[in-house]
C-alpha cells in the first residue's frame, strides 16, 4: 500500500487553495508485455491505466508516449472499468504515440497501448515471487490469491506533477488487451495511484509516457 500525504507538511488534514505544484518519482518495473500471440505476437506493448476509478471529472486530458523504436500498434480506452470505449484520438509517429481523452466522469478509468517491435527493451521475462511465507498464519484459502505475484524486471523512472492529486492503494484492473483487428485476450494491471490531473514522464529503459490535462 502507498499513502501520500501532499500539501500539509506536518501531515495534517489542511486544505490549500489556488494552483499548487508537486512532485513526485518513484521507479516502477513490470510495465512491458512480450507479446507471444494474437496479432501483435512477437511485439513489446507497454499498457497503462493512467487513471483508475477518476474522482473528478476531467474535461481534455493528453498522454504521450517515447520509445526508443518506432511505434508499431496503439489503442486507448475510456469509460468504466472493463469497458472498451476508445479514447477520443490516437496517433503514432515513428518512436512516439499521443492520445487524447474527453469528457472524463468521475469514477471513468483511461488506459493507453503503444505497441514496440521485439528487442526494443531488456528483461521483459515475468517476475515469479513465492509469497506463501508471509502467509503462514492465515487460513488456507486466505493465502491462495497472494501464493504468486507476476510482472517484469524492466525498471521505469516516473516523474508526474499534477495541480490536484488523489493517491490510493493499487488496484488490480482487466481490460481487453488491443490488436490491430479487435481484442484477442485480456489484460490485468496493478494500477498506480489515481492522479485527478496533471502531467506524467517516465524515463530510462522503458518508454517515456506524458500526460497533461484540466479538470473542473
Amino acid at each position: 500500500m502507498l499513502k501520500l500525504s501532499i500539501g500539509a507538511p506536518d501531515g495534517s488534514d489542511d486544505r490549500v487553495s489556488g494552483v499548487q505544484t508537486y512532485v513526485l518519482s518513484y521507479d516502477v518495473k513490470g510495465t512491458i508485455n512480450a507479446i507471444t500471440d494474437g496479432q501483435n505476437a512477437g511485439l513489446e506493448e507497454f499498457y497503462w491505466n493512467i487513471f483508475d476509478d477518476l474522482d473528478v471529472r476531467a474535461d481534455a486530458i493528453t498522454v504521450r508516449i517515447s520509445g526508443s523504436a518506432a511505434v508499431r500498434d496503439i489503442a486507448c480506452y475510456q469509460g468504466p472499468a472493463g469497458q472498451d470505449a476508445r479514447c477520443t484520438t490516437s496517433r503514432s509517429a515513428g518512436p512516439s504515440a499521443t492520445f487524447t481523452f474527453d469528457a472524463l466522469r468521475a469514477g471513468d478509468a483511461a488506459t493507453v497501448m503503444a505497441a514496440f517491435p521485439g528487442g526494443t527493451f531488456v528483461n521483459t521475462e515475468p517476475i515469479l515471487r513465492d509469497g506463501r511465507q508471509r502467509f503462514l498464519g492465515l487460513p488456507p484459502l486466505a493465502a491462495i490469491p497472494a501464493a504468486l505475484v507476476g510482472g517484469h524486471e524492466t525498471p521505469v523512472a516516473v516523474q508526474f506533477t499534477p495541480r490536484r492529486i488523489s493517491a490510493r492503494p493499487k488496484r488490480r484492473r482487466c481490460w481487453p488487451r488491443p490488436t490491430r483487428h479487435g481484442h484477442s485476450a485480456s489484460s490485468c494491471l496493478i494500477s498506480p495511484p489515481a492522479v485527478s490531473s496533471g502531467f506524467l514522464k517516465y524515463s530510462g529503459m522503458a518508454p517515456a509516457i506524458r500526460m497533461t490535462g484540466r479538470s473542473r
